[in-house]
Formats: structure tokens, C-alpha cells, sequence
């Protein structure tokens, strides 16, 4: 997961926090930006986003850059209770 959407969904849903530096299963010790909550807590942000961009970025290429990320998927783990998204 990139920065700048680890911000925002944190930035959207305060239940959300941010991971820096997360390597999951099969990333072979590659290092990523994740959030952890749980997957009603990364669908309310990303309704919150999609609502309100303007209020999440400061410019189309920002906006652009997050929503690139999207569509390229979001991995996920189980993290306790929650779960954690890369």
C-alpha cells in the first residue's frame, strides 16, 4: 500500500491506524505502508473519500495516485481481532 492511501483511509476512519514498514506473507522482506481495523472500518473511509475527495487531497495527481492504488488491490492478514491491510 502506498503513503498517501495508508493516510487518507487513517485520515477518513479514526478506528484505522497506520503500519509503516509492514512486510506480509510473501513479500520476501519487502516493506510497505498497511492500516489496521477491520474491513467495515476500511469500507466506511473509503465511502468518507468517496464523498469528499477534495477534503482527503491536495491535488488531482494526489487523488489520481490514490486511486491508482486502489485499483491495483489491497492485500489483507489477520492481526489479532482485526485485520491488517497492505
Amino acid at each position: 500500500m502506498k503513503k498517501i492511501m495508508s493516510e487518507a483511509l487513517a485520515a477518513a476512519n479514526e478506528s484505522l491506524s497506520i503500519r509503516k514498514g509492514y512486510s506480509g506473507r510473501g513479500m520476501f522482506g519487502e516493506e510497505c505502508y498497511a492500516v489496521v481495523g477491520s474491513l467495515s472500518d476500511i469500507w466506511e473511509a473509503l465511502g468518507e473519500i468517496g464523498l469528499a475527495p477534495d477534503f482527503y487531497f491536495s491535488s488531482e495527481e494526489e487523488k489520481e495516485e490514490f486511486y491508482n492504488a486502489l485499483r491495483n488491490g489491497m492485500q489483507q492478514d489477520n492481526m489479532g481481532l482485526d485485520k491488517i491491510f497492505y
